[in-house]
Formats: structure tokens, C-alpha cells, sequence
């Protein structure tokens, strides 16, 4: 986990799994801790971005319906870039359990 938080209250996690990313935390809510859990598929979207497309979101233990996720994913666009100012582009990811593995190759400048 990074060091350098925007949202420290909410204690974020993240987890790689076999395929997914996992990101857990929790948010205090009318004097309560309210555990939530995001997860789905993490992609190459451009040569250095990847963008993560959120597929299950539980607040506490409660889903929250696929359609109005999806609605919030295409508005809300989860992306970061790579490398940006180095001279390559990302080729593949991989996500296994602790481990994201991206292939990267040089490209010509």
C-alpha cells in the first residue's frame, strides 16, 4: 500500500487476485465504520494507461445493482498512466495473487 494517501480516513487497501483488483477500506458513517469493497478488471487501455473497470461495489456487505456501477465507471473514469515520460509502452498485465506484472518494451524516440 502507498504511503501517500488523498483519503487516509478511508484506510484503503489494495489487493491483487488471480485476474482482479481489489481496493477495501472503510468510511465512517453517522458514528458507525462502514466497510467497503471494490473490485474488478484492470486493463491496458493506451501503450502507457491502464484503467480499472469496476465490476462489484458492497457497502457494508450490501451490493450496489451492476447497472448503476457500470453508470458510475463510464463517468468516473479510473485511469492511471505509466511511466509517462519514459520511452516505453506497456505490452501485457498480469494479476496473480500479491503480484501485478506488467511486460513492458522500449519503444524508438
Amino acid at each position: 500500500m502507498t504511503k501517500h494517501l488523498k483519503y487516509p480516513h478511508v484506510k484503503p487497501a489494495i489487493n491483487f487476485a488471480p485476474d482482479r483488483l481489489k481496493v477495501t477500506g472503510e468510511v465512517e458513517t453517522f458514528g458507525n465504520l462502514v466497510p467497503i469493497r471494490l473490485e474488478g478488471q484492470l486493463q491496458i487501455i493506451q501503450p502507457k494507461t491502464l484503467r480499472f473497470y469496476p465490476e462489484v461495489l458492497r457497502i457494508s456487505e450490501r451490493s450496489v445493482p451492476g447497472t448503476f456501477l457500470k453508470l458510475i465507471g463510464n463517468q468516473i473514469p479510473l485511469e492511471v498512466t505509466v511511466l509517462q515520460t519514459w520511452p516505453v509502452q506497456i505490452q501485457n498485465l498480469t494479476l496473480r495473487e500479491g503480484i501485478l506484472a506488467l511486460t513492458i518494451r522500449e519503444i524508438a524516440i
